[in-house]
This record gives C-alpha cells, sequence and structure tokens, in this order.
C-alpha cells in the first residue's frame, strides 16, 4: 500500500514561516517615519558631501569679500559696500540655498512616495508594510497587496533613527520599520538579532 504524502499548500507555508519567524514588526506609511528614511540615505551619501562642500564654499566666498570690503573700509576707501554687497548677498544666499535644499529634501522625498501610494492605492491613512524576521530571510508584506522576500545577503547597513530602525540594501534603496511595533523583543534585541544575521553589514547604532 503506497503511503500518501500530502504537500503544504503556498497558504500553508505561509503560515508556517509567520508562525515561526523570530520578530514581526509593523511600519505604517508615516511621513514623519519615511522621512527619516530618506534622510539616512542623504546624510550617508555623496551628493551630500558635495552639497556641503559647496555649501561652505559659497559662504566662504562671503565671508572673504565681508571681510575685504570691511579691510578697504577701513583705509580710507569710500564707495566700498555699494560695490562688495551684491556678491556678499549672492554668495551668502547661494550657501544658505543649497544648506536648505539639503534640509528640507528628505520631507519633500517622502510626501512624494506618499502622493505615488496615493495615485495607486487611495487613502494612505492605513496603509503599512509588515515585516516577519525568519532564519533563512525578512518576510515583507504591503496593505497593497504586494509582497516581497529579502535575503539577509541584500542588506548593507543598519541605521537607527529617532523612530525607527532603516534596513538599507543600495544606495535609493530601504526600508524602515517602526521601533514602537516590534513583536518578539525590544528594539535592542532586533539589533542584536541582525546583527547576528549580518555578520558582514555596517552598524550605524547611537545609545
Amino acid at each position: 500500500m503506497e503511503e500518501n504524502i500530502a504537500e503544504n499548500t503556498p497558504a500553508e507555508e505561509e503560515k508556517d514561516w509567520k508562525r515561526d519567524c523570530r520578530f514581526h514588526v509593523e511600519s505604517p506609511l508615516d511621513r514623519e517615519l519615511l522621512t527619516e528614511g530618506y534622510r539616512v540615505l542623504m546624510v550617508h551619501s555623496w551628493r551630500f558631501i558635495l552639497g556641503m562642500i559647496l555649501t561652505l564654499a559659497c559662504l566662504g566666498f562671503a565671508v572673504k569679500y565681508a571681510a575685504d570690503a570691511a579691510r578697504l573700509i577701513r583705509e580710507g576707501y569710500t564707495g566700498v559696500w555699494e560695490k562688495w554687497l551684491p556678491y556678499i548677498l549672492f554668495w551668502a544666499a547661494l550657501g544658505i540655498a543649497n544648506f536648505v535644499l539639503h534640509v528640507k529634501n528628505p520631507g519633500r522625498c517622502a510626501r512624494r512616495f506618499i502622493r505615488q501610494r496615493e495615485e495607486l492605492y487611495g487613502d494612505t491613512a492605513h496603509q503599512k508594510a509588515e515585516f516577519f524576521f525568519c532564519d533563512e530571510s525578512v518576510h515583507a508584506e504591503g496593505s497593497s497587496g504586494a509582497k516581497m522576500e529579502i535575503a539577509y545577503a541584500q542588506i548593507r547597513h543598519v541605521y537607527q533613527t529617532k523612530h525607527g530602525i532603516v534596513l538599507k540594501l543600495k544606495e535609493n534603496l530601504f526600508h524602515i520599520l517602526d521601533r514602537s511595533r516590534i513583536d518578539g523583543g525590544s528594539p535592542e534585541e532586533l539589533i542584536a538579532f541582525l546583527k547576528e544575521k549580518l555578520p558582514w553589514a555596517a552598524f550605524h547604532i547611537s545609545d
């Protein structure tokens, strides 16, 4: 008599890994949380470094022109400010504008992403992503129905922010976890679990 072996259906297999996962994290589609993720990408990119160099260079030119104008005035020259003030204002404005652009950019990116989601799926108030940390990989599900599997080998950096934990895969690809919605342990325990699974990754964790 042949023995019948029943294979698990996809739904049963999904229940298995959901039951066996070590951590479960819910992350709402929240602008504040997304802004922190985009800020991580910005600050740790070469574009941000170049932008800050440009900002300092512009402000440096403004200070130089102001110092030259002050020196000429002390030497008795007249009409100095009329000549030098436009240069001072130009370089100062350029430096400040560049700095403000970098400060505001993460929030702009977050708002743009949310608008795109609203166009595709409607109201984002109740949209969220769920992450299931299993032994072999991370399973992610979106309230829109999208599902994906993230291999631990894809994760290169882990950052801690005020409200989240950011998993950075590529230069412009990240997932952010809400630190207040971790099932299975504390944020510190999740970080310890990730350090065990990601010995090659760089961890940027503040005390």
